[in-house]
């Protein structure tokens, strides 16, 4: 149950950094019906971000920012590769499924 929960909570720090990257590139082209489902998502993410952050200390929060800024700035990194090196990036990165990987561990365990 942790993990899974760790999982979704990563899942949606992604959804809101990847929006915010989204949102802020100058080059995109959504229409206005696909921003308004992007804010909404985005929204949504961050209500819930700001739900976890209740219940975090303030070393916590302090440290969850920092961590915030880091990724926004990865995933722009991402976002500005030329379309080589995003394939190579991603290709690279698919041997890295950490999901997976658990999962077949925890099945390895119980068997």
């Amino acid at each position: 149950m942790t993990n899974e929960y760790s999982l979704f909570c990563s899942f949606v720090k992604g959804v809101t950094i990847q929006g915010l990257v989204l949102k802020h590139d100058p080059d995109k082209r959504f229409s206005p019906a696909l921003n308004q489902v992007t804010n909404q998502l985005i929204n949504a993410a961050n209500r819930f971000e700001k739900q976890l952050h209740l219940l975090l200390r303030k070393d916590h929060q302090d440290l969850e920012i920092e961590v915030n800024e880091m990724l926004y700035s990865l995933i722009r990194q991402i976002h500005s590769m030329d379309g080589e090196m995003k394939t190579r990036f991603f290709d690279h990165m698919e041997g890295f499924n950490l999901v997976e990987a658990q999962r077949e561990e925890e099945l390895k365990q119980t068997a």
